[in-house]
């Protein structure tokens, strides 16, 4: 066990969902006082059960970001904030955009508020998207590659950023940004669909439904596993430097390198199909992001090969069935 986050005061926003979750049970385990803001409706919340054995020692606060709030006293007590609440199906941000407008923008700026009014000054660690950045001019990605996002939510990630700069700027609030890639783990969300494609191809897997890609499965993506990417959240609380960086991976992956690591351990079949319109016209391509920045920064590598990850993301769910879909779709 680590000392370094002992007795610390941490908020967790978004701490019952998938990343948040792991994040706060890794927290937990080393001593911290973890405190998680998350939704109250539990449709769009993550699941407490998440917490397992630290439940007990963890403050659970249900309260929408977007609206003021008795919640702010946990951020101005707090020595640092992961902030990873937030809207992030890139086709709901399409369909609803004054929706992800609130949920990432209006969340972000109330936390920022809480954030400088605090005289525990707390440092944020902002989990951004790689999406800011749309279709790759050159591979790999670079932190100075153009913005161009591909949609709404890609826009208020990167409005979230400039919020993050600004604040900094002109208030001193210190923090960092990270701009996550393809995550997977135990604890994904498998219930909605717009929470990413990995987490669609293993609800169907888990279900023994048949797998439908769209394209040619050629597609390059990071793909990181849970713990690796709460390692790093950790490590850019520590960093002071305020980013943004990549938490992307030493060679991508494509997503048929996906489904065949996951075809090993759940045989189901795979179909491919052209790509529906409205997503075809918000995808991203081939991504591929340089992690050099953030690896000279803090010495960090993604650690966890792919088939070890799926082995135990996939033990995990049939361990703990709550988290199982009931039915999938796509």
């Amino acid at each position: 066990m680590s000392e370094a986050w002992q007795g610390r005061r941490v908020v967790v926003t978004g701490g019952l969902g998938f990343i948040g979750s792991n994040l706060v049970l890794r927290l937990a385990g080393e001593g911290a006082e973890a405190t998680v803001i998350d939704l109250p409706d539990p449709e769009c919340a993550g699941d407490f059960r998440h917490l397992g054995p630290v439940a007990d020692r963890v403050t659970v606060i249900r309260a929408d970001l977007s609206l003021p709030g008795d919640w702010r006293r946990a951020i101005e007590n707090a020595e640092v904030v992961f902030h990873l609440a937030g809207q992030v199906s890139h086709s709901a941000s399409m369909s609803d955009p004054v929706a992800d407008l609130r949920h990432n923008c209006g969340s972000l700026l109330q936390v920022l508020e809480a954030a400088r009014a605090a005289r525990t000054s707390p440092r944020l660690v902002f989990a951004s998207t790689r999406q800011v950045y749309g279709r790759a001019i050159a591979l790999p990605v670079r932190e100075s590659h153009p913005l161009r996002p591909p949609d709404v939510n890609g826009v208020h990630n990167v409005a979230g950023e400039e919020y993050l700069r600004l604040y900094r700027e002109v208030h001193g609030l210190q923090s960092t940004t990270i701009r996550l890639a393809n995550t997977y783990g135990p604890r994904m969300d498998l219930r909605h669909a717009g929470r990413g494609v990995l987490n669609v191809f293993l609800a169907r897997a888990l279900l023994g439904q048949p797998i439908t890609i769209f394209g040619d499965g050629s597609q390059k993506r990071d793909i990181n596993h849970v713990d690796d990417v709460v390692e790093a959240l950790l490590l850019a609380a520590r960093v002071n430097q305020a980013g943004p960086f990549h938490l992307g991976s030493p060679v991508p992956a494509t997503l048929s390198d996906f489904l065949q690591a996951l075809q090993t351990r759940l045989p189901v079949e795979v179909s491919h199909q052209p790509f529906p319109p409205e997503l075809e016209a918000i995808d991203i391509g081939d991504s591929h992001c340089d992690i050099a920045a953030f690896q000279a920064a803090t010495g960090w590598s993604p650690a966890t090969p792919l088939d070890e990850g799926l082995a135990r993301t996939i033990k995990w769910f049939l361990s703990n069935p709550h988290a199982l879909p009931r039915a999938a779709t796509r």
